[in-house]
């Protein structure tokens, strides 16, 4: 009897160091997979706030629309109506073919008179002007020929 546990004594020690190396391979793995995860469910957190979307838009409104009647008023230019742009820019029908787009970034009271001056000058040069954008740097007008 004695000799049957010398004999597996180097056996039980290979498997106890093998159990043992298998064990600590498995816990690194484990520790490694959770450390991913973890890492995994931080990055989706961050995208799921910074994806959220604010329906209103990011613009700011400098000029108000009354601020945009008085300057119309003031020029002496006659619309129909007013509306609110999805980007915060004014929609002026002024008549029944020209819409202008006014920028509430910029000085209402220039681009009123530019409108004015713009007007002006496309019907002494026989071009009919059917949309004014104001809200580049130089303004964007639109025409069909008479």
């Amino acid at each position: 009897m004695w000799r049957k546990s010398l004999s597996k004594l180097p056996q039980e020690r290979k498997q106890r160091k093998f159990r043992s190396l298998f064990l600590r391979i498995l816990l690194f793995l484990g520790i490694f997979l959770i450390t991913i995860a973890i890492l995994i469910g931080i990055q989706l957190i961050k995208n799921t706030r910074t994806a959220v979307m604010n329906p209103l838009g990011n613009f700011v409104n400098d000029a108000s629309e009354d601020q945009l009647k008085q300057a119309l008023a003031t020029q002496g230019v006659s619309y129909t109506s007013i509306a609110l742009s999805t980007d915060g820019a004014y929609i002026v029908q002024v008549n029944s073919y020209i819409t202008a787009i006014f920028s509430p970034k910029k000085d209402i009271f220039t681009q009123v008179s530019s409108l004015q001056r713009i007007t002006n000058r496309f019907t002494i040069d026989m071009k009919k002007a059917y949309q004014i954008d104001f809200r580049y740097d130089t303004p964007v007008i639109r025409t069909t020929s008479l």
